[in-house]
């Protein structure tokens, strides 16, 4: 099997510490034999990747994608959109493969109950933008089966989730290309930027342009 760069990364973290796999495993919690998977290049779950960056004291992007030369995982301006209103996870997650940036917005918390609720929930979906190709696909089931009920309780506080894949022009010294990008944006019902486009897809939101 290639090793990967979490694979090869975690195993210099490891040594670096002078630990071995099963000092690693107890330190983070998990089964020795989880560790030599992930060190041979084997998929992990989210929650693996998330013990192992606390150990290590680094980030799971740290873990999981090559330094500077990674696009993926990167904030990206847009040109102004439409993002879909999302009501369940499944159709969220659809959004997430093969995407290179994300681009995050939201209308303004009125408690701090509203504030942990939308940070929260955009934080999820930032970590999952970054780690997508390295998560194992029943972890990835979960997830938008999990995300379904965030959605809903965002809905109880009166937040609509809107998102979309969009298409970013970039060019470097090989040319030109395009960056599939991620939006995702947590609106407000009330919020006056909501178009009624259709009976099936009763709602679209624009992201404001000026962040």
């Amino acid at each position: 099997m290639t090793q990967t760069h979490k694979a090869l990364r975690v195993k210099e973290l490891r040594a670096a510490k002078a630990w071995s796999q099963e000092q690693l495993g107890k330190l983070c919690g998990l089964d020795v034999r989880t560790i030599q998977r992930i060190e041979k290049g084997e998929p992990a779950s989210i929650e693996s990747l998330k013990a192992l960056a606390s150990v290590f004291q680094c980030s799971i992007e740290d873990l999981v994608r090559p330094g500077k030369t990674s696009e993926k995982g990167k904030s990206a301006e847009l040109p102004t959109p439409y993002l879909v209103r999302m009501t369940s996870g499944p159709d969220l997650f659809r959004l997430l493969g093969e995407t290179h940036a994300y681009s995050l917005d939201h209308d303004a918390a009125t408690s701090a109950e509203e504030a942990e609720l939308v940070g929260a929930f955009l934080q999820e979906i930032q970590d999952w933008a970054e780690i997508w190709d390295e998560i194992e696909v029943a972890e990835r089931t979960r997830a938008a089966f999990d995300f379904t009920a965030r959605i809903q309780a965002l809905e109880q506080s009166n937040y609509w989730v809107f998102a979309s894949r969009l298409k970013k022009p970039m060019k470097d010294d090989n040319g030109a290309f395009e960056w599939n990008v991620l939006a995702v944006a947590l609106r407000r019902s009330t919020n006056p930027e909501i178009i009624n486009v259709s009976s099936k897809r009763p709602t679209v939101s624009t992201p404001r342009t000026d962040r």
